[in-house]
């Protein structure tokens, strides 16, 4: 009985471990509603723990798009990607950005991952320097850790922050930027 239980035990890791792997991956075309539509796919699929955004395009025009809402849940990896250095063309507008913030029902204490890899995001222009807003901004609180992964990416004609950031002030929040191939 015992050999039993240690069998249907294993049996459930296992299975366990083969869920985990799968992740929802979705293809953004460069079109305003596909664009848009990012945060509804994310509310759509809240529980997935892996969710890979692919943006087949080589182009992508953001020079009349709002904010784009990115939330999350604990434990969630949410990755963008493009295709051998996608452009995101901001169009010497400063309206679009990224924004990163954990979902208000996410326990305190929650981590995540989101991955940008293979873009060039291009002509970013502020109004002022006093614009607290960047092509990426990150909002952590509740005790909350982020991890920002930007690989294989190119910044430039920016006069604007890249990455901007706001943390509640408590000494468990927690953000880390890790930046590979890129400049």
């Amino acid at each position: 009985m015992k050999k039993f239980k240690t069998n249907i035990l294993y049996l459930l890791i296992v299975f366990n471990s083969i869920l985990q792997s799968f992740c929802i991956i979705i293809d953004i075309l460069n079109d305003s509603k596909s664009i848009i539509n990012i945060t509804n796919i994310l509310n759509e699929h809240e529980d997935e723990k892996k969710i890979e955004l692919h943006f087949i395009e080589s182009y992508y025009n953001f020079r009349n798009l709002n904010e784009i809402n990115l939330p999350i849940s604990q434990n969630q990896i949410i990755s963008f990607s493009g295709i051998n250095e996608t452009i995101l063309d901001y169009g010497k507008a400063n309206r679009t950005s990224f924004n990163i913030f954990f979902r208000k029902d996410s326990p305190s204490y929650s981590n995540a991952n989101v991955i940008f890899k293979n873009f060039l995001f291009t002509n970013r222009i502020a109004r002022n320097f006093t614009d607290k807003s960047g092509a990426i901004n990150i909002f952590v609180n509740k005790n909350n850790r982020i991890n920002i992964d930007i690989d294989n990416c190119r910044f430039e004609g920016f006069n604007t922050h890249i990455i901007y950031t706001e943390l509640d002030p408590s000494p468990f929040n927690k953000f880390f930027l890790n930046v590979r191939n890129s400049k």
